[in-house]
């Protein structure tokens, strides 16, 4: 975990960071299932920053669910 400057002239620093993710899927005849889980502790983190006044805070805890065919 590595911290980064904050912004262009190197004024501040956010702090690093580590997010666990889990992708499990599943496939059935010709359908693929894919339960996609980002940043599974539900960490707040800055993921980026614009000036010196502004951070980012990326998304908690997410979930998606994807559905795919196979058509060959």
């Amino acid at each position: 975990m590595i911290a980064a400057f904050g912004d262009d002239v190197d004024r501040f620093k956010v702090p690093g960071y580590v997010r666990n993710d889990l992708t499990p899927q599943y496939q059935i005849d010709k359908l693929n299932f894919r339960v996609k889980v980002e940043n599974l502790l539900d960490k707040r983190y800055v993921s980026r920053s614009i000036y010196d006044d502004t951070v980012i805070q990326d998304n908690r805890l997410l979930f998606l669910f994807l559905v795919g065919i196979k058509l060959n």
